[in-house]
């Protein structure tokens, strides 16, 4: 009985002892967060329609395109300049068209803002950055090729898909075989819209035969697809969301 109450007083002393640490204690630089005056930025896109609008951060692009720039820096002034552009942009984020650009862009941003010299007192306010982006010909897309993988409804099912332009132009696209067994022709080819690692397929068409799918494919570092789409089930009359998970293989 005397070592239970020994446990017991420990238990209240310990606890007696957290609920005396108030808010005056805290350090206020260890707010989650918190850090020195920053020069870093996003840069990104955005693809889509109307209320389906997904935006992507990334450093390369499908040329032409819009380029989304984010400072990450609230309250600051800003001084971007975007490759030989003459024009200094000011604005916490921004978008420019690019047309035909080349290879790549370098970009470069300083940031002035008041520092928080009680947490870095080494802090002058000011930083500065440089990034290069980069654009390739949408013939260059990665999203383009052979892919062999399975859907999340017949995960023992293994088939390929081909991700491809429609020459001889490539202004038009198509994805064969998705779903499985659904080879298509002019008329009823699966149109995508590409980025460099990114796709939509923007036309939900409710078909018995090659049910076109409506949704969004991003492409990995290890060359792995991820097909996420909602689609026509003629066996049920209703729509059903589905994924197709895949590895390029050409």
């Amino acid at each position: 009985m005397k070592t239970l109450k020994l446990a017991f007083g420990v238990v209240v002393i310990v606890l007696l002892t957290c609920q005396c640490r108030d808010d005056d204690d805290l350090d206020p630089c260890d707010i989650e967060g918190l850090a020195p005056v920053t020069a870093a930025f996003t840069t990104s896109y955005e693809m889509g329609w109307q209320d389906s609008i997904r935006r992507f951060e990334v450093d390369t692009f499908i040329d032409p395109n819009f380029v989304i720039f984010t400072a990450l820096q609230e309250n600051a002034t800003y001084h971007w300049t975007v490759g030989d552009d003459p024009r200094v942009f000011d604005q916490k984020e921004f978008t420019l068209n690019f047309n035909d650009v080349g290879s790549s862009i370098n970009i470069r941003l300083i940031v002035n803002a008041t520092p928080n010299l009680e947490c870095f007192p080494d802090d002058d306010g000011q930083d500065t950055i440089s990034k290069t982006i980069y654009f390739f010909d949408i013939e260059e897309s990665l999203m383009l090729g052979v892919f062999r993988g399975v859907v999340s409804s017949a995960p023992n099912d293994t088939f390929n898909i081909d991700i491809h332009l429609i020459p001889p132009y490539n202004d038009d696209s198509n994805i064969d075989n998705l779903p499985n067994g659904c080879i298509r022709d002019e008329v009823n080819r699966l149109s995508f819209r590409p980025g460099y690692k990114e796709l939509r397929m923007g036309s939900l068409g409710n078909l018995i035969e090659c049910p076109q799918p409506q949704g969004w494919g991003t492409l990995d570092s290890d060359r792995l697809l991820t097909l996420e789409y909602t689609i026509w089930d003629p066996a049920i009359q209703e729509l059903t969301s589905d994924s197709f998970i895949g590895k390029k293989i050409n």
